[in-house]
């Protein structure tokens, strides 16, 4: 039997930060309950910000098998039968996110969790945070916004879901405001 991989793709705007943080202090419990590690995933410039894997799936084929093999090298040292990761950028939706995973399954049951916003919400979201980021600064009306080039794939769920079903063994997807949101 292979050991399960436990992958958290976000998306954004979903409670991914306060999900990471609440795993990361849980972790040692979540290793000798579940006999699940908790995977490190800050590794290279980007250290306190769970990104390594995206980073490196948008980088050269070398940053892709490094990271890769970081991931692998990481779990054998833990001595754990399981490993859970974790970075809200995995759901962008370029194919190379879904792509940096693909060869995982050959070693791993991969199930694949995700939050989701519904997309006028997420949509909405995102608006708020460009506006606090850039402090109303070029920002455009929210109906351009909603409707730029960069922020419509972003709310394209099924095609980025679609990436991931191709291979994973298992796909967990849930609603925030419902699950998350009104729960506290």
């Amino acid at each position: 039997m292979k050991p399960k991989m436990i992958v958290h793709i976000g998306t954004p705007k979903t409670g991914t930060t306060t999900i990471q943080r609440a795993l990361y202090e849980s972790r040692l419990r979540m290793r000798t309950e579940c006999d699940l590690y908790f995977g490190s995933t800050e590794r290279g410039r980007t250290k306190g910000r769970t990104t390594s894997m995206a980073r490196a799936a948008l980088g050269s084929p070398e940053d892709v098998a490094a990271e890769r093999q970081a991931v692998y090298d990481d779990f054998e040292r833990s001595g754990a039968g399981n490993i859970f990761l974790t970075d809200e950028i995995l759901s962008a939706a370029k194919e190379c996110m879904a792509d940096f995973f693909r060869p995982f399954a050959d070693d791993f049951d991969i199930t694949v969790i995700c939050y989701l916003r519904r997309q006028d919400y997420f949509v909405e979201s995102l608006y708020n945070q460009a506006i606090r980021k850039r402090n109303y600064r070029n920002v455009p009306p929210v109906n351009e916004f909603a409707r730029d080039e960069a922020t419509v794939p972003r709310g394209d769920f099924h095609t980025i879901l679609s990436r991931w079903a191709e291979f994973a063994d298992k796909m967990v997807v849930r609603d925030f405001r419902k699950e998350v949101k009104e729960v506290g």
